[in-house]
């Protein structure tokens, strides 16, 4: 039998091991630092009591346990575990257990299988202490089994109270002063009352140095450590001795690797703030803009283990380049366009400061087009980029047909992580079949649009939380055979983004549009600048651009108002598969302003997503809830990343 520890006990948990799992958010890394750690124990204790009996079986000259033949005796024996152990207790436990894991190597003697259960004991109690049971008490038996095969080992638990934090104290060596940092509970991911489960304070180690080093101090050190269970208040205290070292600086960055790259670009990327106090996580920034920049195979970025005589410690990044070109292709499906996919040429640093030149040939049924695109990044100024576009296209769709050519120059600003504005000047030349509801065919347009973005989602293709929103306002002026038209089109989209449960498992997104145009009439405006709704970025279970005013022959005529809205529910069955109820609705008005004469139309479906290291690949099915004469019964669309 193993019992608790007494009352006012010392755990150090950080110097055994314990890295328990949780019942909360980080259950899984804490579980497996736990396996891992107790897989170790479970070997040595099986190599301990079962290596001795195989060196006295070579002594002896006879078989080992492992080698004996099937007709050697042994003792055949089942486990059971009974009591109020939680079930990620018991699958913990039963990963681990010596009794279960070596129970086809039958023990020659009940001293061996003694030995196993102690080391059961043992193991077990480590994991209920991991999870906060430190009033636990084990019972176990060895007798002979009723159903009178072998033996019965008997193990039986019962947990008592989950223990809680009851104070972090946290003092600094040689002693504390005005200026000694202070860190709160919430940047330990802590807080008092809380269970005191081992993943969480160990973790919570970590983050202090972590904490330390990004308020000045490079060389942070925890010199003393003790964890006291109190039985009578079922608490625990946690007492630390921190070494800070001396206050320093960031010092001079050196980089090293580069061939093709610029190193002027590179420190206009990551804006190196030298002589500042030090701080860690600019170290995290500068890695994040290196990787993110792709330009490298490699990037290291560390600090020096010891700070120069001046006090500031230096940092050095070091690179490795990858392949500048690339080719590529794509390829997807839907109802709309059937089959449509197109290859791409890119050279990702054309003048050796990341300018990114991309050629690309694309194609569906309905539209086909080749475009150039140049980038440059950091230009002229830090966090701006110069963007330039031609593309020629073919039109074969319903809400227009002919050629098209466009012409775009605009400029990026990076104003912080979350926060972008842009604007520009674009040129677009149509020559559109005229249908009988249009005045215009053949036109030339000039327009000036600008958008401010705020983005602080956590993924692109596949983001669990937070928020996109878009202002956009466009003014233009389109000239045709018919006359002038002067006209400003404004624009708003918001996503958003709520994860629920342990690893993302539910994801609620949201996404709502709305658009205008107003000084000019829908029928004076280029077909390709109206606004449209229906299809895989739209409301799906419509046809592409099929929403609002039709004309004779069904074939859509576009508006000057739009409203659009998108509910879905992303469920991870799997780590690969995922499903996603989700409900679109949206239309179009000819009117400046949505005034809902043209009835919204809804879509709803059910989606598939297969995870891919690159995004999610996504199947949805969608049918129209409330349709017209003129829709399909079902849609359908396929390609690489969530609808919004």
């Amino acid at each position: 039998m193993l019992m608790g520890l007494g009352e006012n006990s010392l755990l150090p948990i950080a110097d055994c091991g314990i890295l328990g799992g949780q019942r909360r958010l980080r259950a899984l890394v804490g579980r497996a630092l736990l396996l891992a750690s107790l897989l170790c124990v479970a070997a040595g204790a099986a190599y301990a009591q079962d290596g001795t009996s195989r060196r006295d079986d070579l002594t002896r000259g006879g078989p080992t346990e492992q080698q004996a033949p099937a007709e050697v005796d042994g003792i055949v024996y089942r486990t059971q575990i009974t009591g109020d152990a939680p079930s990620e207790v018991r699958s913990t436990f039963e990963s681990v257990s010596a009794l279960i894991r070596m129970k086809d190597r039958l023990p020659r003697t009940e001293g061996i299988l003694r030995r196993r259960l102690r080391e059961d004991e043992t193991v077990l109690a480590e994991i209920l202490r991991s999870d906060g049971y430190y009033d636990q008490r084990i019972d176990s038996n060895i007798e002979d089994d009723p159903e009178g095969n072998g033996k019965l080992v008997t193990i039986d638990i019962e947990t008592g109270k989950v223990f809680t934090l009851k104070a972090y104290d946290v003092t600094y060596s040689p002693k504390e002063t005005p200026e000694s940092p202070v860190i709160p509970l919430s940047d330990l991911n802590l807080k008092l009352d809380q269970p005191a489960l081992a993943a969480d304070i160990t973790a919570a180690e970590g983050l202090l140095l972590r904490s330390l080093q990004n308020n000045g101090y490079a060389f942070p050190k925890i010199t003393k450590k003790r964890y006291v269970v109190d039985h009578t208040t079922t608490g625990m205290r946690a007492e630390l001795t921190v070494d800070p070292g001396p206050p320093v600086t960031l010092g001079k960055l050196t980089i090293t690797g580069l061939e093709t790259v610029h190193e002027d670009y590179i420190r206009r990327l990551v804006e190196w703030p030298a002589g500042v106090k030090f701080d860690q996580s600019q170290i995290q920034r500068v890695r994040a803009l290196l990787v993110r920049s792709g330009l490298f195979d490699g990037v290291t970025v560390k600090a020096a283990d010891k700070a120069d005589p001046d006090g500031s410690v230096p940092v050095t990044a070091e690179l490795q380049e990858r392949p500048q070109r690339s080719v590529g292709a794509f390829i997807g499906f839907s109802t709309d366009e059937l089959g449509k996919g197109g290859v791409f040429w890119e050279h990702r640093n054309l003048f050796g400061n990341a300018e990114r030149l991309r050629a690309e040939l694309a194609g569906s049924f309905i539209r086909q087009s080749a475009s150039l695109s140049l980038r440059k990044p950091e230009f002229p100024i830090a966090g701006g980029a110069v963007l330039g576009r031609v593309e020629v296209a073919q039109e074969t769709g319903d809400a227009f047909e002919g050629e098209t050519a466009i012409a775009s120059l605009g400029y990026e600003q990076k104003f912080s992580d979350v926060l972008t504005g842009s604007g520009g000047v674009d040129f677009e030349y149509n020559d559109f079949d005229k249908r009988p509801d249009d005045e215009v065919g053949k036109t030339q347009t000039f327009s000036f649009p600008f958008a401010l973005t705020f983005d602080n989602r956590d993924d692109v293709l596949n983001p669990t939380k937070g928020i996109r929103a878009r202002g956009g306002v466009e003014p233009a002026v389109s000239s045709s055979e018919d006359g002038v038209a002067n006209y400003v089109t404004n624009s708003l989209t918001v996503s958003g983004y709520q994860s629920f449960f342990e690893g993302d498992r539910l994801i609620l997104a949201a996404r709502v549009g709305v658009a205008t145009i107003y000084g000019a009439e829908r029928n004076e405006i280029p077909a390709s600048q109206r606004l449209y709704a229906g299809g895989a970025g739209s409301v799906r279970g419509y046809a592409l651009r099929s929403l609002g005013p039709l004309d004779d022959d069904n074939d859509p005529l576009g508006g000057r108002s739009l409203f659009e809205i998108n509910l879905e529910t992303r469920i991870r069955v799997t780590e690969t598969i995922g499903i996603v109820p989700f409900l679109d609705g949206g239309g179009v008005s000819e009117g400046e302003i949505e005034n809902f004469d043209d009835r919204i139309r809804w879509g709803a479906g059910l989606g598939l997503r297969y995870f891919t290291p690159v995004g999610p690949l996504r199947l949805d099915v969608a049918v129209p809830l409330n349709k017209r004469s003129s829709d399909d019964e079902f849609q359908f669309y396929i390609s690489l990343g969530q609808a919004f």
